[in-house]
């Protein structure tokens, strides 16, 4: 759900459209005097002077938009055009709108729909000659709004931009399959291994975060995860696996349960030393991040007299 109208670059009331409005009614005054053949066989000097008035416009326009432009970056708006930092600060409202608006509508149809829309623009402004004769995919007012950002930020800019977009937007539709799949593999569990596997996520997540929280550096921070990536693949080798907290077995336990809770909580561990990759490399640049958005196993259970499922929130990188 695409609505320009709402797009605070559309607003009429920005500087830059007010001086877009002022610069074409000065020129309609400087020009009324002008027959249609006047105007095609324009005097030179006074042809001069209606290019100096356009430029002195354009100079003003461009400051203007951005002036604009960087204060919607600061406060990571979204906008046509916006940059992929903006586009994943907003992803959750917008989807959250597009649900709401959608009956039976889920995260896969937005994503789609979200590409088609991005992809289709480039597509219009990239053939603008035929979008100017009517044949834009997205509608003419969309690709004249989508044309006059395209000039005023630059086409290579849109279009790096717009294919940032996509690619985390196709992204983002891996993770969701891969946390489908997940929750396929713990439905096929038993109810009293998913209580074990549930209780062995807890502790295992506990056990190795105190850990991760303990190391002081990024570095030791990440060697933690390696460290303990490596003890769960050591113990999975086992059978019946071995318990990572006591490096032993306990042939009371489930092991599907042990083996179960490994494999996510490795998962887990994965997606951790992702995300510090990641904020290594940003503060290696001297780049600030704040994390916003915790990488956690959550528990989802509605009633465990009845079996439910668990769900991992995976690291999706919206707040970099």
């Amino acid at each position: 759900m695409n609505d320009i109208t709402q797009d605070p670059l559309y607003k009429l009331d920005n500087t830059f459209r007010q001086l877009k409005e002022e610069f074409k009614e000065e020129y309609a005054i400087r020009t009324a005097h002008l027959t249609h053949i006047e105007q095609l066989t324009i005097d030179p000097v006074f042809e001069e002077e209606l290019d100096e008035l356009k430029e002195a416009y354009d100079k003003k326009i461009s400051t203007a938009f951005f002036e604009l432009k960087k204060k919607l970056d600061k406060n990571k708006t979204f906008y046509l055009g916006c940059p992929l930092s903006n586009y994943k600060h907003t992803y959750y409202d917008r989807l959250h709108n597009y649900l709401s608006y959608y009956d039976d509508s889920d995260e896969y149809d937005f994503i789609e729909d979200e590409k088609e829309y991005l992809d289709n623009t480039l597509n219009d402004v990239y053939q603008s000659e035929s979008s100017h004769d009517g044949y834009s995919i997205t509608g003419h007012e969309n690709f004249i709004f989508a044309y006059e950002i395209v000039n005023l930020l630059s086409y290579k800019q849109f279009e790096l931009s717009t294919n940032k977009k996509i690619e985390f937007l196709e992204q983002r539709r891996s993770k969701l399959t891969e946390q489908k799949e997940l929750k396929k593999q713990v439905d096929n569990i038993g109810q009293d291994v998913f209580k074990i596997t549930l209780q062995k996520i807890d502790e295992f997540k506990e056990f190795i975060q105190t850990r991760i929280n303990q190391a002081i550096t990024i570095k030791d921070k990440k060697d933690v995860c390696l460290r303990y990536i490596y003890t769960i693949k050591q113990a999975m080798a086992f059978n019946p696996i071995k318990d990572i907290i006591t490096n032993t077995y306990n042939p009371e336990i489930d092991n599907v349960s042990y083996r179960n809770a490994s494999e996510i909580t490795l998962k887990w561990l994965e997606l951790e030393l992702e995300y510090l990759n990641k904020k290594d490399s940003l503060v290696s640049n001297s780049i600030k991040m704040d994390r916003t958005k915790e990488t956690v196993i959550k528990r989802v259970v509605n009633n465990l007299e009845v079996f439910s499922f668990f769900q991992i929130t995976v690291i999706d990188d919206l707040e970099y």
